[in-house]
């Protein structure tokens, strides 16, 4: 008996798995996650950088038509492209002093 397992999220980050040595996406992986989005998989970047710093690799996936998310510096900021909005998620300073 088996099942079929339905993915609703892709999440990525950056420097070391998405980027190649030159800060590119392969063009193999692009249309991957194009044919990702396609079938109604969100993308999720994320990433320390903030979304200018994060532009060079949603604009060229055209994450903004969609409903796509950006986890920013470092999972404290969440970007909704469907939205337009942001969600905050800054650490408690009980929580942030021991880290």
């Amino acid at each position: 008996m088996g099942y079929i397992l339905k993915y609703k999220y892709i999440l990525f980050d950056l420097d070391g798995t998405l980027l190649t040595d030159q800060k590119e996406i392969d063009p193999r992986t692009k249309k991957s996650i194009q044919r990702a989005m396609e079938q109604g998989i969100h993308i999720v970047i994320a990433s320390g950088r903030d979304k200018n710093g994060t532009s060079f690799v949603y604009e060229p996936l055209g994450l903004e038509q969609g409903n796509h998310y950006l986890a920013l510096v470092n999972g404290q900021i969440i970007y909704d492209f469907e939205k337009k909005e942001y969600d905050l998620w800054p650490l408690e300073k009980a929580v942030a002093a021991p880290v």
